[in-house]
């Protein structure tokens, strides 16, 4: 199985740095636009936020924000099917964006990994996220930045990350089994909701007497 440090077949970069000019609006730092426009004209955009992924490494467009814009953003600080965005401090988190979620803004508290020419046909993107989400991932992060808890993460740190690329056949498999795990642990996660809810009404009519 071969091993390879992430910097090998990815190109990262952090998002865009943006300033808050008012409670529904953000200003964009002139060195990251494409062009200047005239100040009648406005884009609107939604940009990915803290809240925006879940613990499962999906992106909740619900909880992305609305904002308009004066400048127009260049293509590299939005989204793109297959791109991973990864938060950037304690805990890490990362998610896969698919080809209905293209066009968000990604912020600089997270940073933009895209597969480069050469690995788009050896590694799976599906691959890759799962590999992030591992437990060895975070661990080998935590150790180049000697403990990142409350802390910002350098990209360069994730770029040194070593990670191990089995063949296409084995990757999709590994992807399936996670699939089948996520919807395991999706219908337990329901099952105890039901059962809590069931407890309560239970006990709501043990206190009133009615059983």
């Amino acid at each position: 199985m071969k091993k390879v440090k992430l910097k090998d077949i990815v190109n990262i970069q952090m998002g865009l740095v943006l300033s808050r000019a008012g409670a529904k609006q953000l200003e964009l730092i002139k060195q990251n636009v494409m062009e200047k426009i005239s100040t009648n004209e406005t884009y609107q955009y939604k940009t990915v936020t803290l809240r925006s992924i879940d613990e499962q490494g999906n992106l909740d467009e619900d909880q992305c924000d609305d904002f308009i814009s004066k400048d127009k953003l260049t293509d590299r600080y939005l989204t793109v099917k297959n791109d991973i965005l990864i938060r950037l401090f304690s805990p890490l988190k990362t998610c896969l964006i698919s080809d209905s979620q293209e066009n968000i803004v990604v912020p600089s508290q997270f940073g933009i990994i895209r597969l480069n020419d050469n690995a788009k046909n050896n590694i799976l993107p599906e691959y890759l996220q799962l590999v992030m989400q591992n437990k060895d991932f975070i661990n080998q992060v935590e150790k180049l930045e000697e403990g990142f808890q409350l802390r910002s993460i350098k990209t360069s740190s994730i770029e040194n990350v070593e990670i191990c690329i089995p063949t296409l056949q084995k990757q999709n498999k590994l992807i399936e089994i996670a699939k089948l795990m996520k919807r395991k642990e999706n219908l337990l996660s329901k099952l105890l909701e039901q059962q809590k809810i069931q407890n309560e009404i239970i006990q709501e009519k043990l206190i009133k007497g009615e059983i």
